[in-house]
């Protein structure tokens, strides 16, 4: 009997059995979910804060979940209700690109992207991968890092002209 006793008797909550069990079935796929580019240790992590969204893999979410709570009718009467993030399309202007990008955003990222001075490049290029977790955004700042190198390279390229062709001209 002591085996199929419930949750409860070892001091856990069935959302963390829940969370336990759905580990253990996806732990055969973890090495395979390693190495997925360039996703892969957004999936992974995303496996160890379960549960989430997976609507998270389509937009710059910035964190945020659904959430759950109880409504409270006048009587006190409480039935379960969920609150969403507040998720708009919304176009960005990208220096790096010269054009406008456009995601599926919740306001809170686009507050957060306002305030950058460098917009969405900056977001995208100082957000981890793990809280990022769309593809395409993850992509794009594997090009802006390389952009800013090859930028940063004809910038040193062009100093070193300069200076040799002033070096021949005295």
């Amino acid at each position: 009997m002591d085996h199929a006793a419930g949750p409860s008797q070892y001091g856990k909550s069935a959302d963390s059995m829940w969370a336990f069990r759905t580990l253990q079935r996806l732990a055969p796929t973890l090495p395979t979910l390693q190495r997925l580019a360039p996703i892969g240790s957004a999936l992974t992590s995303f496996v160890r804060h379960l549960p989430t969204m997976k609507r998270r893999f389509r937009g710059l979410y910035g964190g945020k979940h659904i959430q759950f709570g109880n409504q409270i009718s006048f009587s006190h009467r409480k039935t379960r209700r969920t609150w969403k993030p507040n998720v708009q399309y919304k176009r960005f202007w990208s220096e790096t690109y010269q054009r406008f990008l456009r995601f599926r955003v919740t306001t809170s990222v686009i507050k957060q992207v306002n305030r950058l001075k460098n917009g969405i490049d900056e977001y995208i290029k100082t957000t981890p991968n793990s809280e990022l977790l769309y593809p395409k955004a993850i992509k794009m700042k594997r090009n802006m890092r390389w952009h800013d190198k090859q930028r940063a390279r004809n910038e040193a390229l062009a100093a070193m002209e300069e200076a040799s062709s002033a070096a021949a001209a005295s």
